[in-house]
């Protein structure tokens, strides 16, 4: 599968781009992804629960909840107390599933930079497409979301640092639970931190939920 989205990226970028085709490069593509998912793969089961960020670094968790004709993109921020400042929901035409999870990014670091500019951050969310193509845009093997990627990568600048991770879907529960609510109440923009289901999600954070 790796191999394929290689070249079927190549393939687009040739049609659409016209650029050339270089069949090394693909190769050496296919080699680093794949070492990557196999990392991914071996590292699945070490975090298991949302822990909070170092003092002074904001945690933005991503996420999209897909329904029939239409997506929602959902971002949570949160500091090193546990504590979540921010929710946000967006509502989004329906798209392949990794331009949406990119879509939900993009969503997280232009909330993040709104409300908490110059502000240092890590990024999670559960797609390891996602984040690979944050952490190696040169080698993002999705083209439905490469144009997503670079406006997120964009935003990214505006921080003074910043990191992306990918984390399995109980660890990105919060931002999860968000885009399911907005998806089943049509209820988009920022929503309230106070929210009953938002204050049920356990974290582990050395006291539990604001």
């Amino acid at each position: 599968m790796i191999a394929i989205d290689a070249i079927w990226c190549a393939r687009n970028n040739r049609v659409h781009n016209n650029e050339i085709i270089h069949f090394p490069s693909i190769l050496i593509q296919i080699q680093n992804s794949t070492q990557i998912h196999r990392k991914a793969w071996s590292d699945k089961d070490l975090l298991v629960s949302w822990v909070p960020p170092s003092p002074g670094i904001l945690k933005v968790n991503f996420d999209v909840a897909v329904r029939s004709n239409f997506m929602v993109a959902a971002a949570v921020i949160t500091n090193h107390d546990g504590c979540l400042l921010s929710a946000v929901a967006r509502k989004i035409p329906l798209l392949d599933i990794n331009a949406g999870e990119a879509k939900a990014a993009l969503l997280a670091t232009e909330t993040t930079a709104d409300l908490y500019p110059f502000s240092k951050i890590t990024l999670e969310g559960d797609s390891l497409v996602t984040i690979m193509a944050l952490n190696n845009p040169d080698f993002c093997t999705d083209w439905s979301s490469r144009g997503i990627i670079s406006d997120v990568l964009s935003s990214l600048s505006s921080f003074s640092s910043w990191s992306a991770t990918k984390v399995s879907r109980s660890v990105n529960l919060r931002a999860h639970v968000v885009a399911k609510w907005a998806a089943s109440h049509n209820c988009y923009g920022s929503i309230p931190t106070s929210l009953p289901f938002l204050s049920a999600v356990r974290i582990k954070s050395g006291h539990d939920p604001p």
